[in-house]
């Protein structure tokens, strides 16, 4: 399984990674770094061994799971 991060607007694969904490650390650099695009632009999923994607989460739930992980 690994994990990727997409932006809504633009359609487009911006990373992707191996662990989730490697995807959600990301994700919290890019909010910090612009927050006037993310959360709300920006898409968490995973893929699983048979590539089928799956949402992890996105806009708001993606703030909430960053709370509930703290940064490294």
């Amino acid at each position: 399984m690994y994990f990727e991060l997409w932006g809504l607007e633009t359609r487009n694969l911006l990373y992707d990674f191996d662990t989730l904490n490697e995807a959600i650390e990301a994700a919290r650099e890019l909010i910090d770094l612009n927050p006037g695009w993310y959360p709300k632009n920006l898409i968490l999923g995973q893929l699983d061994e048979n590539h089928k994607a799956t949402w992890v989460a996105r806009d708001d739930a993606l703030l909430d799971l960053l709370k509930q992980r703290p940064a490294v």
